[in-house]
C-alpha cells in the first residue's frame, strides 16, 4: 500500500469480472497501456459499478479517494451475493 503523492498520480479502476456493460479484459488492456501508474482492484462478481457491493471494494476505493491510499497490486475482492 502506498500513501501521498503517488496516489495522486495512480489510476484505480475497479471492475468487476462478469460485468455486462465494459468487458473485464478491456480494463486490463486499459491498465496495461496505462502501465505502473494504473492498480486495477478487481471485483470477482457482477453487475456493472463496484462500490457498494461488498465491504472489500467499498474499503479500498473510499481509502484510495479519502486517504489517497493505494491498493497493492493485484488486489481482489471476493463476490458477495445479495440476501
Amino acid at each position: 500500500m502506498t500513501t501521498g503523492r503517488e496516489a495522486l498520480t495512480t489510476i484505480l479502476p475497479a471492475p468487476s469480472l462478469n460485468d455486462p456493460a465494459t468487458g473485464y479484459r478491456w480494463t486490463l488492456s486499459t491498465a496495461g497501456q496505462i502501465g505502473a501508474k494504473a492498480r486495477v482492484l478487481t471485483y470477482e462478481g457482477s453487475g456493472h459499478t463496484v462500490y457498494g457491493r461488498s465491504a472489500c471494494t467499498v474499503g479500498a476505493v473510499d481509502r484510495y479517494l479519502i486517504s489517497r491510499s493505494v491498493p497493492a497490486d493485484g488486489v481482489r475482492c471476493l463476490e458477495v451475493r445479495p440476501s
